[in-house]
């Protein structure tokens, strides 16, 4: 974890981690939140960056007790995968 990473756990503001490649849909449910109230920021800052992809594992909101198993929104993605991946 570098400096900046740590000052900014330390102030709380959401630290979304770049990845140099795109998750595989196996690999989402263990590297994202998406019922955290900065998911979006977060994205935001993704795409603003143009981020291949990004992980909130090492982001102060990360908790392995809290991160939802199997949500809706989970499911929704894998459908809006499964469109993109028939109609692209």
């Amino acid at each position: 974890m570098t400096r900046a990473n740590t000052a900014e756990k330390i102030n709380n503001y959401p630290t979304p981690t770049k990845l140099q490649r795109t998750l595989q849909l196996s690999e989402v449910e263990d590297n994202r939140n998406f019922t955290c109230f900065n998911y979006m920021n977060c994205l935001d800052t993704a795409v603003k960056n143009n981020w291949q992809s990004f992980t909130c594992r090492e982001c102060c909101y990360w908790s392995e007790d809290k991160k939802p198993k199997r949500t809706k929104i989970f499911q929704e993605l894998k459908c809006l995968l499964l469109l993109k991946a028939i109609f692209a």
